[in-house]
């Protein structure tokens, strides 16, 4: 299936829209529906219990009966919708929820997962019975509105109750959001901190560092820990005020009704029903209080969703392009880290041709590997930019880039599935001869077909072991799979044989001869022979760049020249 395009989400859309009005109905019925209780208790007391007559009461009796099992049904329905709503909204944000995961510069801050938590905070909020409270609250007005046409002055300690709830509501919400803006630095920092360090568990190990980053680790877990506690005492004293507050307006219905019932204002029927009313008016609130932290931190998580989703709908990319096969022109380009306002690399320009071969000199850390990402777009360009015949890299879709860029990074990784999934890149079209042909083009196949269960055989967490050398092979024909138009490798080398270094330098030449453009980060000077182009890096700028044997013609001779007046001035 192809990732750019979103099947069904449109359909989803308006099945969102239909679920909202069906929970909407269903809540309308459910509330209607309640008062068969009070009504009830009102034709029991005020009718059955001074006719005593028996047909009456048993009449009522099937009717309640009636009503309940309605109600029930309608509560099913409505729970069964919501559930129904919070798959709907998990396929229509997980696209965007994953884009953000993955992307070079995250827009939402914290860690790689936040994204992915607000997606699973606001389908767990949307599915829950918190969600159905909030349709709730719309209807106790009109609870309270029938307590009040019982008497008024039950309906005015009623309104009096739900306004200082209200309150209490604000109140809490008020404090805990004074309370949380400091606490979402810390809770980052504990799990980046304990990601980061798992991934080095083995270097830990090895060198006695285990109980110092442990005692860091809680450090920063201790932090975070005194702000949720303080933040969850907070929300129990104001539930819990709530509930008392609720309590006594419970009792105060009563206590004021009987004193009504006995001035003979009030009949012993309606007292009863309007306490019943009265504590249904309050539970949506009562609820919404308790859970307020809650209803908060999911409103939150999807308005930050919906940003995403606006800012990712702004998109340049295109099927109107054909795929580039002549040339790439980087134009004065300077390269910064991700959320850094300087430039580590500033001011390359040179163009490849179809068929050229670059090679990327520089001493260890002199920015090769950052060159490569500004020219993949995984870091951005602080100035410049790079063409693929005169367009640049987002006016394609990602099934198109994939078809246009190879890349086999330094720190070379597979992910987890099997090593025929990660050669053709998870494609679902991918066919086992462009598999095999990939594997063969980086002196894989022979390695692959030993394994195991060969192309089938599971690598990453859980997978088979695999050393360095076969790992960079495997990157190497992922890198190749379908020739794409510009291959880029850093240091592709660094774990490989003699053998290994004789495929690579035979790779070069295949991806040249089919047209295909090579850029490779090295600072070993074997395979140069195969690249007729260099770019010679010093001080973050491009000091050089041409035909590989006339640079270093002149790099020789400028050296050569230099170590003479050295000698000179010796001399002297």
């Amino acid at each position: 299936m192809n990732s750019d395009t979103k099947p069904g989400v449109k359909d989803t859309v308006n099945n969102l829209r239909h679920g909202l009005i069906g929970v909407a109905v269903f809540s309308t019925l459910v509330n209607l529906l309640l008062f068969t209780g009070p009504l009830f208790m009102l034709q029991v007391y005020d009718r059955v219990l001074t006719s005593q007559s028996l047909q009456t009461l048993v009449a009522l009796a099937a009717i309640a009966l009636f009503l309940y099992v309605a109600y029930g049904f309608f509560d099913i329905l409505r729970a069964l919708v919501l559930s129904r709503l919070s798959r709907g909204v998990d396929t229509i944000l997980s696209t965007v929820a994953f884009s953000e995961t993955f992307a070079l510069r995250p827009r939402t801050g914290g860690t790689k997962l936040t994204a992915i938590n607000h997606l699973n905070s606001v389908r767990a909020f949307t599915g829950s019975p918190v969600a159905a409270a909030l349709f709730d609250l719309p209807w106790i007005p009109i609870y309270l509105g029938v307590v009040f046409l019982l008497h008024p002055m039950l309906g005015l300690l009623a309104i009096g109750g739900a306004v200082l709830l209200v309150i209490l509501s604000l109140a809490n919400a008020f404090v805990a959001h004074a309370l949380t803006k400091n606490q979402v630095g810390p809770a980052q920092n504990d799990n980046h901190y304990l990601t980061e360090s798992a991934r080095q568990t083995e270097t830990i190990h090895a060198m006695g560092m285990l109980s110092d980053v442990r005692d860091a680790w809680q450090s920063l877990r201790l932090f975070d820990l005194d702000g949720t506690q303080t933040l969850t005492r907070c929300n129990a004293v104001f539930a819990a005020a709530a509930r008392t507050v609720r309590l006594a307006l419970q009792s105060g219905i009563i206590g004021v009704g009987a004193y009504l019932v006995i001035a003979n204002e009030l009949s012993a029927g309606a007292l009863i029903a309007a306490s019943i009313i009265f504590g249904r008016a309050l539970a949506p609130l009562d609820q919404c209080i308790a859970n307020w932290r809650t209803i908060k931190h999911a409103f939150t998580a999807y308005t930050s969703l919906r940003e995403l989703e606006i800012e990712a709908s702004d998109v340049r990319a295109t099927d109107i392009l054909p795929l580039p096969k002549s040339n790439v022109d980087v134009e004065a380009l300077s390269v910064g880290a991700p959320n850094s306002a300087t430039s580590t690399l500033e001011g390359f320009s040179f163009s490849l041709e179809s068929g050229d071969a670059l090679a990327l000199v520089a001493e260890s850390g002199g920015g090769k590997t950052t060159l490569l990402r500004g020219l993949l777009g995984a870091w951005p360009a602080t100035e410049g930019e790079v063409r693929f015949d005169g367009a640049t890299l987002d006016q394609w879709t990602e099934a198109k880039r994939r078809r246009i860029i190879g890349y086999a990074p330094q720190d070379a990784q597979l992910l987890p599935g099997t090593i025929a999934d990660n050669i053709a890149r998870f494609a679902d079209d991918a066919e086992p001869e462009e598999i095999t042909a990939a594997a063969q083009r980086a002196d894989a196949h022979d390695m692959i077909v030993r394994l195991p269960q060969g192309y089938d055989t599971m690598v990453g967490a859980g997978g088979y072991s695999l050393s360095g050398g076969q790992t960079q092979r495997i990157v190497l024909a992922r890198a190749v799979f379908r020739m794409p138009f510009m291959v880029l490798l850093d240091e592709p080398n660094a774990n490989l044989d003699a053998r290994g270094e004789r495929a690579l330098a035979a790779l070069i030449q295949d991806l040249r001869d089919n047209g295909s453009i090579v850029v490779m980060a090295t600072h070993r000077g074997v395979l140069t022979n195969n690249l007729n182009k260099v770019v010679v890096i010093s001080n973050g700028r491009q000091s050089a760049f041409g035909d590989t044997a006339e640079v270093f013609k002149r790099l020789s001779e400028l050296r050569e020249a230099k170590a003479k007046t050295r000698g000179e001035l010796v001399a002297v």
